[in-house]
């Protein structure tokens, strides 16, 4: 099974676990991945769930945080104060 994305950077498989006898994800290292077309991944999701803004003027484009995105970043592990 490969995680979701046109750059795969890990493949996963469920396998039973011999030391614990519970399912566990056992994961091989694929090829690397562009860092920038995961940002660029990341950034589309955040604005689909609402949670950033996206202006363009001209060629300059900006991100805005909304009040949604301040609350659910946080969830996620982003320090919202160091961006």
């Amino acid at each position: 099974m490969y995680r979701k994305g046109r750059d795969s950077l890990v493949r996963a498989k469920h396998v039973k676990s011999k030391a614990v006898g519970k399912s566990c994800v056992e994961v091989k290292l694929d090829d690397p991945i562009n860092p920038f077309a995961l940002s660029a991944a990341f950034l589309n999701y955040c604005i689909e769930k609402g949670w950033l803004i996206r202006r363009q003027r001209g060629t300059a484009t900006a991100y805005y945080i909304t009040k949604k995105g301040k609350k659910e970043l946080p969830k996620l592990g982003i320090d919202i104060s160091e961006i």
